[in-house]
């Protein structure tokens, strides 16, 4: 245990400075993390075979394993957890088995993967890994150009500056040993979530030879550096992490390609199986709890391998959407809800990077994904009534989600009974982890809301245990009001809901065909009571045969009350129902409107705070200069005391000397 956790310790934040400049000592400091990101990869846990693992364009898993036997790495290998349970196969297309580990800093868990895959050359691999922050760099320089958000990425974040790059040689000087670059990268999301950004240095090594397979990886760490300073309008994020590929050589001077067909020479090579691992950390920076990053951290890291796959897979020589394949397409489909415009004539309005969207996921764990599409699964319920549009009703048949007028789109049933489900589930879990998780838990201050009964806490109770001093503001107590009143305003249209439940009316599909519906129906029943008051005045006048058929028809006026008194009342629930929508609606712009005072109240005091220091450090600056000013003038005042005393007795010695003089003569 001491051996991984002193090797994940060099991923630690360093500052520039600790960089070594002198080519031997920094020689002797790449080596060093070399050995230790070596051994961080070969701890992960090796990956079963796969059973349902998809394959991915000609990208599909690999039976080929490493199989180690030696027993210092089995038994780091056994220190990872078991395997965490992805949800579902959309989620998980690759199959990857995701394990964690706890870190003795108290920052939270590391998460690693490891699988084998066939169908895309080790040389490609190494390519697209080595080139990926570069190539996005390219394209987010284009885009800044053009005045338009640096928001080009593969897996979530992109770069937006290169800072410092440095080639370091071997004694010689010949030979390229290892690349170390700081890049400044930043994450764009969809409002109201800040934009975060990373100053990253990324150690990458090249491709060396193992036991007949090549090798490279690459070891990303914060880093402070005085031309990349925390800026305005983001919130500074770190991540720490160690990617590795491998080929493994299943056949010597031959093999097998994607297809299955016989290959000799070089290509052999090419076809070899590649093992591909990661361990990552993350921290987004802000108030978002550790808890919540690491229960997606898992679903996010599936998500970057699919993602990154379907970048590496790309025709080079084809333009972007070209030579995906309609699984990427459709996978694109499911995750782009925010893409961002791209402006009119850019060069990189075509680029083959994804945009800005509500899923970002990659080394930064996922965060914005949690609050913007998955939160109702993990966070408690008055954790969600601080975020607008955020919401989870009790009443499982009928979950809506809020669209821009206010009014609420419906989910099928099924689809309802599924995420009730994995709702329940996702709790068990949650649950299941406190105890497990109680130092970070702690830590992140949200062991209270994941306990048992905190839906039970009114939303300004919790907001003033979430408060370090317990004591709210205007804006905070408005807020937890507006809480508390939208989960009234819930609840009443919950029973209005079961009401017209109750009756067997059809669901909600748009905003104003209930109420056509309902006008049609009541229509029809006018119609219908009308036939049946002419058919009971004509029944004198038919015939006897007739007349028993015709009696079964006396009963339709008390069966049309019936049923208009039934619409009547359907109408005015459908209208209810409207109505608090609308107060939903209402509620939560305000939610929105008063979130962003109390976001400008802490920015401006934030800003007080800074002036406030600055105003203290000159205060002291200027009581020390005083100070130093008065010390100043007493050692004057003294050096002129003792240059008139040494005066004097200058005077007084040759008025002695004269005297002297006198006497001998």
């Amino acid at each position: 245990m001491a051996a991984i956790q002193e090797a994940l310790e060099g991923l630690a934040p360093i500052m520039w400075e600790e960089v070594p400049t002198d080519p031997s000592v920094l020689r002797t400091y790449i080596n060093d993390l070399s050995t230790k990101a070596q051994l961080i990869v070969n701890s992960v846990p090796e990956p079963p075979l796969s059973t349902t693992a998809t394959t991915i364009h000609h990208v599909k898993p690999s039976t080929a394993r490493i199989n180690t036997t030696d027993p210092t790495i089995q038994s780091l290998q056994k220190l990872w957890s078991k395997p965490i349970k992805v949800s579902s196969t959309r989620d998980n297309p690759l199959d990857l088995h995701i394990h964690k580990l706890p870190g003795d800093d108290g920052k939270g868990h590391w998460f690693g993967r490891r699988s084998i895959h066939e169908g895309l050359p080790f040389s490609t691999w190494q390519a697209k890994l080595s080139s990926e922050m570069a190539e996005t760099l390219k394209a987010n320089r284009e885009r800044m150009k053009h005045g338009q958000t640096p928001d080009q990425s593969v897996r979530g974040i992109g770069a937006e500056e290169q800072v410092e790059t440095i080639e370091v040689k071997d004694e010689s000087g010949e030979k390229v040993l290892a690349h170390v670059t700081v890049y400044h990268v930043s994450a764009q999301f969809p409002k109201p979530t800040t934009p975060r950004d990373f100053v990253t240095l990324i150690v990458s090594w090249e491709v060396e030879v193992e036991d007949g397979g090549r090798f490279w990886m690459m070891v990303s760490k914060p880093v402070e550096h005085a031309d990349a300073p925390p800026r305005h309008g983001y919130i500074r994020g770190q991540y720490e992490s160690v990617e590795f590929i491998r080929e493994i050589p299943v056949k010597r001077g031959g093999g097998v390609d994607g297809q299955g067909n016989g290959v000799k020479g070089e290509n052999a090579e090419e076809a070899n199986p590649v093992e591909w691992i990661m361990v990552t950390r993350s921290d987004p920076g802000g108030n978002i709890p550790r808890w919540m990053v690491e229960k997606g951290t898992p679903k996010s890291i599936c998500s970057d391998a699919v993602k990154f796959l379907d970048w590496a897979c790309r025709d080079p020589n084809s333009s972007a959407g070209q030579g995906m394949g309609d699984g990427h397409q459709r996978r694109r489909n499911s995750l782009h809800t925010a893409g961002v415009q791209e402006a009119e004539g850019s060069d990189a309005s075509d680029s083959e990077f994804s945009d800005t969207e509500v899923e970002h996921h990659g080394l930064i764990a996922s965060f914005a994904y949690l609050l913007n599409a998955g939160l109702e699964r993990y966070a408690p319920q008055a954790v969600l009534d601080y975020i607008p549009g955020h919401s989870r009703h009790p009443s499982g048949h009928m979950s809506d989600v809020t669209t821009e007028d206010g009014e609420r789109a419906p989910r099928s049933s099924g689809d309802s009974v599924q995420q009730k489900d994995s709702t329940e589930k996702d709790r068990d879990d949650t649950r299941s982890q406190v105890s497990q998780d109680k130092a970070s838990s702690i830590n992140s201050g949200l062991a209270t809301p994941i306990e048992h009964g905190h839906h039970n806490i009114p939303p300004v109770d919790l907001m003033k245990i979430e408060k370090k001093d317990g004591k709210l503001t205007s804006h905070e107590k408005h807020l937890a009001k507006l809480a508390q009143r939208k989960r009234e305003v819930e609840a009443q249209l919950d029973r209005v809901r079961g009401d017209i439940k109750s009756f067997h009316l059809p669901t909600r599909e748009e905003g104003s065909k209930r109420d056509k519906a309902s006008i049609a129906a009541l229509a029809a029943t006018d119609a219908s009571s009308d036939q049946v008051s002419i058919g009971a005045g004509s029944n004198r006048r038919q015939t006897p045969e007739s007349r028993s058929s015709s009696s079964n028809n006396l009963a339709l006026p008390a069966n049309s009350r019936e049923t208009a008194k039934m619409h009547k009342v359907a109408s005015g629930l459908f209208n209810e129902e409207t109505k608090l929508l609308k107060q939903l609606g209402k509620i939560e712009k305000h939610q929105l409107k008063e979130a962003s005072k109390i976001e400008s109240k802490q920015r401006k005091q934030a800003d007080q705070e800074e002036k406030t220091k600055s105003r203290t450090e000159n205060e002291i600056l200027r009581h020390e200069n005083e100070h130093l000013r008065k010390e100043l003038e007493r050692l004057r005042n003294e050096r002129r005391q003792w240059l008139e005393l040494i005066a004097s007795l200058q005077t007084e010695n040759t008025n002695l000397a004269a005297a002297a003089g006198k006497v001998e003569k």
